[in-house]
This record gives C-alpha cells, structure tokens and sequence, in this order.
C-alpha cells in the first residue's frame, strides 16, 4: 500500500543521528582550538568557552519551549554556535557580550524560522555580526598572547596590554614586525580561537576526512582569497608574505572551515557550492580591505547566506539546459543511424 506523501520545504531528509554526529565532529575539531586559546590566554579562553556553550543550551531549549516543539535534548547545533562566538572573540571580552552574542543568534536568527534547520542565516556569523555593531571598541581590541589574563567577569582598563590587529597594519600599508614562525603558530593579538593556521589546517583536514565539511568550500574560498590578495596587494612585500598575512592575519581560514560550511545555510547542489564559495571570498575581502571592521568573514557569510537558493536555481536551470541539449543531441544521432 502506497503511504501518502508530505508537501514540504527543502531539505526533505532529516535524520537526528546524523546531525547529532556532525555537530559532534565539528565540536571535536574546535577544541584543539580552546587547547591554543588556554595556552595563549590561560583559563579565561575556556571560561568564554563554557560561557556561549552553556548560554546557547539554555536559550535552544527556552526556543523549543517558546515555539512548542520537542525538546531536542540531542541537539547539538546550538552548542556549536556558543563554541564558535567565542573564538571569534578577544580572550579580553566581557562573559556578558558572549551571552549577548548568543542569545541572538538563538532567539532572532533561528528561532523566527522555525528552529534548528531552519535558519537562513549562520547564527554564529548573525551574533558576532551584532554584538560588533553594537559594541565595536570591546571586540576589535585585542590581548598580547601568552600573558594569563584574569577571570573576572569584566577586564578593567589596565589590566591588560593590547596590540593593534594586523588587518589594521595592512590597512595602513604596514607591514606587520612578526617573525614569520610565530606568526603561523598564531602568537600574535588577534580573535583568541582563529590566528593559529597550523591548528586551522589540522582542524580541516580531520572534518574533511569525516566528511562533516564539503572540500568545494574551503578549497575555493581560500583559493579565491589568496588570487584577490594577489591582484590587490596591500603591503610591499613578496607575494607569499602577502597572502599569508592577510589569511592568517584574520579570521579567513577560521571562518572559511567553520562558519562557511554550515550544512543549513550551504546551497544544495554541488555545482552551487563553486559559487557560494567564490562569492564569500569576493565579499570577505572587500569587507576585509574597505570596512571599519576588522573581521570581515561573518558579514561575508551573511550576505551569500541569502544568495543560497538563487544559486541553487541558476545552477540547476544550467544543468538542465546542458541535460537537454546532450539528449536532443543523442536523439539526432538516433536518428541518423
């Protein structure tokens, strides 16, 4: 007996296993970067950790009591997102702006769409986008690593040295006085979770051999960056310098594995991804080389985020063109034999 189908939106199959394993892969894969952040910072980076974890639990379940779902106890979506927002984050902010940053991308980002699932935009990207609006002078500052900040709910004014960020330097046509293995190993002021490459990579190779992340995205992201850096250099130096200053310089590469890959927000066919992906970049450096801000990612990601199904459509009417072109063409071969 044939059972009736349901009309629904895309995405059609769902399946709670599966999510719940991905966000565990990805949950893995940030925690080498908490290990860097506590090195760096000392138990205040963790501290910032278990705030937006803790913070973005309680407001996932507050959304599925507001909204009259079942508590999704397994749901570990939300978790990632208060992992993420800290990392983003100077070791030096406030617990408070953590919270800030993760009730919004709880309650306005997701829960308005219907939840987990459902977004259309990174919530994580939409938080840090808005608390930095809202608070620009308490994110773009950022601590001297390796220097054990206190853990007091707010960081008096002088209590710790800051450094100007290096997508400020090369703005300005500096050219960042960093030795060249300290500035891979990530020991310079920055976002606590995004200056270490090495980790990055290491993050994304292990999310890429567990599949959890599609190699379209970050492979034409960061390809497409660095041939924009080439083209557009900012800084007189080699060319090799200049890209890794700029990628490494700035959340790029954290926001091009983490934040871009996003499996809600993501196009669905794979011919799309090649675009999203390209496009990001185009948007993350222009933000990168003319905006007030420093982190140039997350509002990147915001902005091809509401590209997403326009993608999936061009592209799919594309393929369908070249469908048909290769059968009609099949079909007079036919006919001719």
């Amino acid at each position: 007996m044939l059972k009736k189908l349901k009309k629904g939106d895309s995405p059609h199959i769902r399946h709670s296993e599966v999510t719940t394993m991905l966000m565990l892969d990805v949950i893995i894969a940030l925690l080498p970067l908490y290990l860097m952040a506590y090195i760096y910072y000392g138990p205040r980076a963790l501290l910032l950790g278990a705030t937006g974890a803790a913070s973005a639990l309680i407001f996932g379940y507050l959304c599925d009591l507001f909204i009259d779902r079942k508590i999704h106890s397994y749901d570990l979506s939300t978790v990632v997102t208060g992992l993420i927002l800290p990392l983003l984050m100077p070791a030096s902010v406030s617990y408070f702006l953590v919270i800030i940053a993760t009730f919004f991308a709880v309650f306005v980002v997701k829960l308005p769409f219907g939840g987990t699932g459902y977004n259309l935009f990174n919530p994580a990207a939409a938080g840090f986008a808005f608390v930095s609006v809202c608070w620009p002078d308490k994110l773009f500052t950022y601590p001297l690593p390796m220097r054990q900040l206190p853990i007091s709910w707010v960081i008096e004014e002088g209590e710790v040295t800051y450094s100007t960020a290096i997508s400020q330097m090369l703005s300005s046509g500096v050219v960042p006085d960093i030795d060249r293995v300290d500035f891979i190993m990530g020991d310079f002021a920055g976002p606590m979770g995004v200056t270490n490459s090495l980790v990055l990579l290491a993050c994304a190779v292990y999310l890429l051999l567990r599949r959890a992340i599609n190699w379209r995205i970050p492979l034409t992201f960061f390809l497409t960056s660095a041939a924009f850096v080439l083209l557009f250099p900012r800084v007189e130096t080699t060319s090799l310098l200049n890209v890794l200053y700029n990628l490494s310089g700035s959340s790029l590469i954290f926001g091009g594995i983490f934040l871009l890959n996003d499996p809600v927000t993501l196009p669905k066919r794979n011919a799309a991804k090649f675009l999203y992906a390209f496009w990001a970049a185009i948007f993350a450096m222009l933000f990168q080389y003319f905006s007030a801000f420093d982190q140039g990612i997350p509002f990147a990601v915001i902005i091809i985020n509401v590209f997403a199904p326009l993608l999936d459509r061009a592209t799919e009417m594309i393929l369908q063109k070249i469908r048909r072109k290769r059968l009609e063409k099949k079909q007079r071969l036919g006919t001719d034999l």
